[in-house]
């Protein structure tokens, strides 16, 4: 999981909505808890947030919770858009 996660990392700017949230969700399903990850894909979901449907609001949200990582704008801009 870290080669993954390195590789994202470099890459999420190009992610959509459903990659972000996938990508968040598949790591807290196979419960690895890589914060630097889950605090990129937060600050590249919070400007795109308007265009997630709410499965990925969800996805996102559960994935974050699950791997007890907090991150206040994220959860307020999920909280706004819902």
């Amino acid at each position: 999981f870290t080669a993954i996660s390195s590789a994202s990392r470099r890459r999420l700017e190009e992610f959509t909505p459903q990659e972000l949230s996938n990508t968040a969700w598949s790591f807290s399903k196979c419960q690895f808890p890589d914060e630097t990850l889950l605090k990129a894909i937060a600050s590249q979901a919070r400007p795109k947030i308007a265009f997630f449907k709410a499965q990925e609001l969800s996805n996102t949200s559960l994935a974050f919770a699950t791997l007890v990582v907090s991150d206040g704008p994220l959860f307020e801009a999920i909280a706004e858009a819902a």
